[in-house]
């Protein structure tokens, strides 16, 4: 059908759509049906009244997301009113019957949005989608699906031949027969959008590249077709010759032979195009609306209607026109001319009309004068903003038939490959686009060569993989972990050398190479920082369990003690346990060994501390589980020793394996056979005078933890409570007497007992000084089902009333105690704190998940309910929990005060208690408690004087008191963990001050312009509350740059006066980047710059302003350019003059056949004629690129990064404390350290050393002589 080409002209415009049209499909000679974001299908018919018009004469509803493409099924005995086939976001293919308006089958099958669909002549329908694949679908079922491109694919076309042609993000066509792909198409520089069959000819493809083509069938293209200026979307073609393609910016062009003969413009992005039969075309654009357009004059619309889209256009180009970065429409009127300026020169851009004019103040004068019209141009440029963030870069990218582009923000410092990974989580697409984003990053910012870390390292924890094979280690448990490796080594030496001496045990005695494998073990086990890696060698471990068999029991002991600091070793508990599940089981012989009566008090001790140390691994459990019993039992076994291995169950149950270790060791009958023993009763270990205050502690700890979990009864009766309790209570010792209390109020109560770690105070052992209590939770006494006989141990005097009377004297003051303190337990917990930052940490992803600061009809699109994620999560949890505003809702706030009041609370219950014991300055009075420390040392002739005078010469703070000296150092080292607490608080007050109370903007302004504060800076957050610095008048006198030899921009200022609102000037400064302005609370930043118009004479006529925009070259480097048409402006092939420039230096002049004509410096007023007009470049006006932030909370998040960083540093110093005993003349000295386990003891050694030697007087010699 030939066409006479006239003019298209608008013919109607059909009004219905919510939102974007998405697609159209011709649907016969005069309907056609239409696709919309708004989730509808609208189909449309011929208005019986009016031929020119169409009206909506079904809508069908069905998708749960936007719909896309749309086919046409022609009538047939299926459909007798013809169909629809749709795709949309949702992943499915819907197939509708036109005649009932209802759908009849639902394709299911795409894992991902479907972009195009094609009909054979059988009925088969083909579909595509994001997910790579085609999918051929036959009476509602899939019958054939394939990977069809590497990429995305986004468009199909069904040619009259039957083969089917493709179009992907991966720049190719495809051409199909069947699965077999025929011919591969390369041509365009990016994805291929849009397809189309050109009868006779071949296939047209529009892409993103901005471009249409026409391919023969064998491939070659035939023509190519250069206008638009953005992404092209679709493109269409009729029987006439005649094309029609839709883009990004707003037109649809129609081209005949290759080249456009009419660009259609649009107040929106043109979606779709199509062809009608009679040569109309239908175009679906952004604004919602449907509009066809024909060069019948007979069906062109009423003028009123013509005028009415006219309008509509202006005032469309209005609002989005800008001059000098601003929008016209927020420019001021004349009116603004009649405020005088404040200096000379002053420049200010008014609206006249539709343009901007612009005017310099006449000081002299006192009055404005027009400089001239600035010409319209595109938008300025700086960095570019995304999600009010400026970014080196941001992309668009296209994942389909989805929104008009999806934005990817990019720096050049960041990773591509985590960019890649967060971009792809955001938007819900597949990790299999990783590569793609990251190759196209790299060569679209010129980062090709440089290499990037694409690993993976885990943000909170650090950690690499799990590595099986090695032990697990209980945490919690109170170990004996502490040795004297030297002393242990000089014994053993000692031992060794008197098997030398004896002929009979020569034999037993250690060989050179055994003493330096000894050695070896040694030095492996003092490196305590290199558990984590440290190995030992099969060896080690031949030699150690040769000599546990082999040495005599007078001498084992040492040995026994290597072995008890080897099972707390990772490597060397997994490799002797090896030998400790046999038959030969070495260790239960080397204790059966040891326990022989009479029993040597060495080898008790380090045996037992050696079995207590087992219970760390739970690689031993077994082997506990199935020996305790029998070394309890043991009757060789002394009964503080006895206690000390039932005492270890107790505790490793205070770390909440209570049930687990009830039944594992079989606790009753452990506990049974500790009480049948006379030596062993608990109440004669808790009364008697020569076991230490720490024994009978533990004691108690024991009988509490092994009277949770229901064994409350069975303990009372086998550990006599009561008289426990007693003894107790009458104790001198604080911590016993309180426990002591607790267990008789347990009893009488019929109370559960919660067995809890409280840092009150330290008790000794090893390197960990931890104070255990057991705390006390009132509840209401179970239901009586037992006699009290049972419960008072067959006494029959069981008083119901006692609990009663108990929960009355506690009173209400004692609940509210009760429950502050179970508060700050809870609060205090480390693994609730742990929760809360992987929560806040979790909801900062969501954040990224969730479209932020978006309208509500986002939200019910994006979290639609009959599609909810994960089964449950719609637009009703974003909105109600406030996830619209993730950082100022609710929930996130509420975390980040849980967080808070956990860092307080363990702040207030952990760490100020410990810094209390810490300076707490105490006594030991007994020579045995000050062996027992890290490090002990016996000076045989010495004054604890002269020791005292010789630790403060070190900086020891010292202490005396009759025989006793107590000294420290390093109390700092203590107090700084609470200073780190302190410091996360502030840092989280200040960001939370920040995100709530600041606001931020940014704005480009030219040479000679003004701008109120307050208009650029907008809130961030619902306690923003602007000041009356706001009301600011910034003016930028002056912008200028420097550059370097090579003539690269090196650094660019801008000069800046501030008014007050009596228009005086307060501030003047010259900012450049990283040297802002601060003043009022207001921080501004010099960030970019670009150049905004040039400023010429035209034929001695002017000056006239050229608006300057930017093009998009590679790399980093700007390039501003502008354009003064040459002859007739309105023709469609009209040429003219370009401007370039990269700086304010020099501009380059092309003329009308872009052809090299001069270059001309700015204010150098030497003219160039170019196609018969004389330039002459007056100026170059630059525009300054300004950030403006008041951030309330920077300084609070400074000061607390500040002391952050100093209290770490400080927590690093060491806590040493050092306790002496004058014992005659000798001192006793031992001490300990925090940190500084290797150098403590050579300390002290190196100050002992300095220690002067007391001189006998020869009345005490005579005297010593006597004795001898």
């Amino acid at each position: 059908m030939e066409i006479d080409f006239n003019e298209y002209r608008l013919r109607c415009e059909l009004h219905g759509h919510e939102d974007d049209v998405r697609g159209i499909c011709v649907c016969g000679n005069d309907a056609i049906a239409t696709s919309s974001r708004d989730r509808t299908i609208r189909f449309w018919s011929l208005d019986s009244s009016d031929k020119r018009k169409l009206v909506c004469s079904k809508i069908l509803l069905g998708h749960s997301s936007f719909v896309g493409p749309l086919v046409w099924i022609s009538p047939n005995q299926e459909f007798p009113q013809g169909g629809i086939v749709s795709g949309g976001m949702d992943t499915l293919v819907l197939v509708w019957d036109l005649k009932t308006g209802e759908k009849v089958h639902t394709l299911k099958g795409h894992q991902l949005q479907v972009t195009a669909i094609a009909l054979d002549d059988n009925g088969d329908i083909i579909s595509s989608s994001v997910d790579c694949t085609l999918r051929l679908w036959r009476n509602g079922q899939s019958v054939e699906t394939w990977e069809a491109h590497k990429a995305p694919v986004q468009a199909v076309v069904k040619l009259p031949s039957g083969e089917i042609v493709t179009g992907s993000s991966d720049t190719t066509l495809k051409l199909w027969r069947g699965k077999t792909c025929l011919h591969t198409f390369a041509g365009h520089a990016d994805t291929v959008r849009g397809l189309a069959a050109m009868s006779g000819l071949g296939i047209l493809s529009a892409s993103h590249d901005g471009s249409l083509r026409l391919w023969a069938v064998s491939g070659e293209v035939l023509m190519e077709m250069v206008g638009h200026t953005a992404i092209v979307y679709s493109v269409d073609s009729h029987a006439s010759g005649l094309i029609v393609s839709g883009s990004e910016d707003r037109f649809a062009k129609i081209w005949k032979d290759g080249v456009c003969v009419q660009s259609i413009e649009h107040p929106g992005c043109v979606w779709d195009a199509k062809f009608l039969e009679n040569g109309d075309i239908v175009t679906a654009c952004s604004d919602g609306t449907v509009r066809i357009w024909t060069v019948h004059q007979d069906t062109v619309a009423d003028q009123l209607e013509l005028d009415l889209y006219t309008s509509q256009l202006s005032q469309y180009k209005a609002s989005r026109k800008r001059v000098g970065g601003l929008k016209l429409e927020e420019l001021p009127g004349l009116d603004s001319l009649k405020i005088p300026g404040t200096s000379d020169g002053q420049t200010k851009i008014v609206r006249e009309g539709d343009n901007g004019v612009a005017y310099a103040w006449n000081l002299p004068e006192q009055k404005w004068d027009k400089i001239g019209e600035v010409v319209d141009g595109p938008e300025e440029s700086s960095r570019p903003f995304h999600d009010g963030a400026q970014y080196d870069y941001v992309f668009d990218v296209d994942i389909g038939d989805g929104m008009p582009t999806r934005k990817l923000p990019y720096n050049r410092s960041d990773n591509p490959y985590d960019v890649a990974d967060k971009w792809l989580l955001k938007e819900s697409l597949p990790l299999s686009f990783r590569e793609q984003i990251v190759q196209f990053i790299l060569q679209n910012t010129g980062q090709k060569d440089i290499t990037f870390n694409a690993s993976f390292r885990d943000p909170y924890t650090g950690s690499n993989a799990y590595i099986p094979g090695q032990s697990s280690q209980v945490s919690g448990m109170l170990v004996f972990d502490a040795a004297q490796f030297d002393g242990i080594l000089k014994k053993i030496t000692e031992f060794n050398n008197a098997l030398l001496s004896d002929q009979e045990k020569q034999n037993l005695s250690l060989t050179e190479p055994d003493v330096s494998r000894l050695g070896s073990i040694v030095k492996t086990l003092k490196d305590t920082s290199y558990y984590h890696s440290s190995k030992f060698a099969d060896s080690d471990i031949a030699l150690l369990l040769n000599l546990l068999q082999s040495w005599p029991l007078g001498v084992i002991f040492p040995v026994i003690d290597i072995l008890r600091m080897i099972v707390l070793h990772p490597d060397g508990a997994t490799k002797l346990h090896k030998h400790f599940e046999t038959k030969n089981d070495i260790l239960m012989e080397v204790i059966k060994k040891v326990t022989v009566h009479p029993a040597i008090p060495a080898n008790l001790l380090t045996s037992i501390r050696t079995i207590t140390n087992l219970f760390k691994n739970s690689c031993y459990f077994n082997w506990l589980q199935k020996h305790c019993s029998e070394i309890v039992e043991n009757e060789n076994v002394e009964g503080d020793s006895k206690f000390r291995a039932l005492v270890a169950i107790g505790s490793l149950m205070l770390e909440g394996l209570v049930k687990k270790i009830a039944l594992d060791f079989d606790v009753l009958n452990v506990a049974k056979a500790a009480k049948g023993s006379k030596e062993a009763k608990i109440a004669e270990i808790v009364e008697n005078e020569n076991v230490e205050g720490d024994s009978k502690f533990r004691a108690l700890v024991a009988i509490g933890s092994l009277m949770l979990e229901g064994l409350v009864k069975k303990i009372a009766l086998d550990f006599d409570v009561l008289n426990v309790a007693k003894a107790a209570k009458g104790s001198k010792e604080a911590k016993i007497a309180e426990v002591g209390s607790d267990i008789e109020l347990a009893h009488a109560l019929s109370f559960t007992i919660n067995s809890k770690l409280k840092s009150s105070q330290h008790i000794q052992n090893g390197k960990k000084g931890v104070s255990q209590k057991i705390v006390l939770s009132e509840v209401s006494p179970p239901p009586l089902t037992e006699s009290n006989d049972d419960i008072n141990g067959g006494s029959g005097n069981g008083n119901k009333n006692v609990p009663v009377k108990s929960r009355n004297k506690r009173g209400f003051s004692g609940l509210v105690k009760m429950l502050s303190k179970r508060t700050l337990q809870i609060l205090s917990n480390l693994p609730l704190a742990i929760g809360e930052m992987f929560t806040i940490a979790a909801l900062m992803a969501l954040g990224t998940f969730i479209d932020q600061g978006e309208a509500p009809d986002h939200y019910f699109q994006q979290f639609p309910e009959d599609h909810p994620v994960l089964g449950f999560f719609t637009w009703r949890w974003v909105l109600a929990l406030g996830f619209d505003h993730m950082y100022s809702s609710p929930v996130f706030l509420g975390m980040l005060v849980l967080l808070g009041a956990s860092l307080m609370a363990c702040t207030y219950t952990t760490q100020i208690p410990l810094v209390k014991v810490s300076r707490r300055w105490s006594f030991l009075h007994s020579a045995e408690a000050i062996r027992k420390q890290e490090f002990s040392e016996s000076l045989p002739r010495a004054s604890i004087e002269d020791v005292g005078t010789i630790l403060m010469g070190s900086g020891y703070e010292i202490f005396l008191k009759g025989p006793c000296l107590y000294a420290f150092k390093g109390l700092a080292g203590r107090l700084a963990p609470i200073g780190v607490h302190i410091a996360m608080l502030l840092i989280m007050a200040g960001g939370t001050l920040s995100a709530l109370g600041s606001f931020k903007g940014s704005v480009t302004v030219p040479q000679g312009l003004n701008f109120v504060a307050g208009d650029v800076l907008g809130p961030t957050g619902f306690l923003s509350s602007p000041n009356e610095d706001f009301n600011t008048e910034i003016h930028v006198n002056r912008f200028y740059m420097d550059y370097y030899d090579s003539g690269e921009v090196s650094q660019f200022h801008t000069d800046l006066s501030l008014f007050n609102m009596d228009g005086k000037e307060v501030m003047r400064k010259t900012i450049s980047v990283n040297d802002p302005l601060r003043y009022g609370g207001i921080t501004i930043y010099q960030t970019d710059w670009s150049i905004s118009a040039l400023q010429i004479l035209k034929n001695n006529e002017g000056p006239y302003n050229l608006a300057m925009a930017p093009l998009q070259i590679n790399g980093d480097k700007k390039l501003y350019g502008t354009f003064m048409p040459v002859g007739d402006s309105n023709s469609s092939d009209v040429k003219g003059i370009s401007m370039l420039a990269r700086d304010l230096q020099s501009i380059v002049l092309y003329d009308a056949d872009g052809k090299f004509a001069g270059v001309r410096r700015p204010n150098s007023k030497l003219p160039i004629n170019i196609n018969g007009t004389e330039i002459v470049i007056v100026d170059a006006i630059g525009s300054s690129g300004l950030d403006l932030k008041t951030d309330p909370g920077v300084p609070i998040v400074y000061a607390g990064f500040g002391a952050l960083m100093l209290t770490t540093c400080i927590s690093y110093l060491s806590h040493s404390q050092v306790w002496a005993l004058q014992d005659g003349t000798s001192v006793v000295i031992g001490g300990k350290s925090n940190r500084a386990k290797m150098e403590f003891p050579e300390e002290m050694n190196r100050l002992l050393d300095k220690v002067p030697e007391i001189v006998q007087s020869s009345r005490s010699e005579q005297a010593d002589a006597v004795s001898l």
